[in-house]
């Protein structure tokens, strides 16, 4: 299961190509052993104090409860940069607004957990969830939309993406940047005179949006978004115009993710709590 702890025994070759881990786990018949390729394995990250990292999250005002995923981040990609946004608003107000029944919509098939039962949004004499915007569509619970507000529960090098910032920084996203990121991928291989790094960086000027809205992933078709990852448009985790606890923006990556030079940055928007 998704977290659950490990003990990883030996590693070997796969004949895809990939490293597969030799693995045991405990369960309720005893401990079990099993293979799992070894991109689907996380180990314990040991952060050793950094006091550069340290007092730059504190001159941008972090608050203490960010700070453990930040560090792991940090630890993991050293070059990736954090800037904090503070929207100056009330965690008691946002919610009160985003939580309001109607405002947020869950699926109907949902979890109870995650579907409001306020007066509007549930009828107890029935058990009936009132449908918005069609019947398939009922009023999240203040507690889920209170979740997915949150930044700090996106932290991690897996969900810190929907935080991307798709503003050109001239600094910090070239051409020589570009080049290092799309090494290996289908985009190396472009034969005009006209490398698609360059090419990026000069759709990027006019535009203003960062080079990773520009591309798809690294076994992507130019021009298509079926094959391969790609990255768009991020997703907010706060309201429509960055007004909420956990409305975010910003950029990350390095590692081929995103399209940035040596460093990239992550931006997350604080309300006061």
């Amino acid at each position: 299961a998704y977290g659950a702890a490990v003990t990883v025994v030996s590693e070997t070759a796969g004949s895809d190509g990939k490293t597969w881990y030799k693995i045991q786990f405990s369960s309720g018949s005893g401990t079990q052993e099993g293979y799992v390729r070894s991109d689907y394995i996380k180990f314990p990250v040991s952060y050793s104090y950094d006091s550069t990292f340290e007092n730059y999250l504190n001159s941008q005002g972090f608050p203490e409860s960010y700070k453990v995923s930040l560090r792991t981040l940090h630890t993991e990609h050293p070059t990736w940069v954090f800037q904090a946004q503070k929207t100056g608003l009330n965690w008691s107000d946002v919610m009160a607004a985003e939580g309001a029944v109607g405002t947020n919509l869950v699926s109907k098939s949902s979890i109870s957990s995650w579907k409001s039962t306020e007066y509007g949004a549930y009828d107890w004499n029935t058990g009936i969830w009132t449908g918005f915007d069609g019947s398939s569509w009922v009023a999240a619970s203040k507690d889920i939309v209170a979740y997915y507000m949150d930044p700090r529960n996106f932290l991690n090098d897996t969900y810190v993406f929907q935080f991307l910032h798709h503003a050109y920084d001239s600094n910090a996203q070239t051409r020589e940047g570009l080049t290092s990121l799309i090494t290996g991928t289908f985009l190396e291989k472009t034969p005009e005179s006209t490398t698609a790094a360059t090419q990026s960086v000069q759709e990027t000027t006019g535009s203003g949006n960062s080079p990773v809205v520009n591309n798809s992933g690294s076994t992507g078709t130019s021009g298509s978004l079926q094959q391969g990852e790609s990255y768009g448009p991020g997703m907010s985790t706060g309201t429509s115009g960055g007004t909420s606890s956990g409305s975010s923006s910003g950029s990350t990556g390095s590692q081929g993710v995103s399209l940035e030079g040596p460093g990239s940055t992550v931006s997350s928007t604080i309300s006061q709590r």
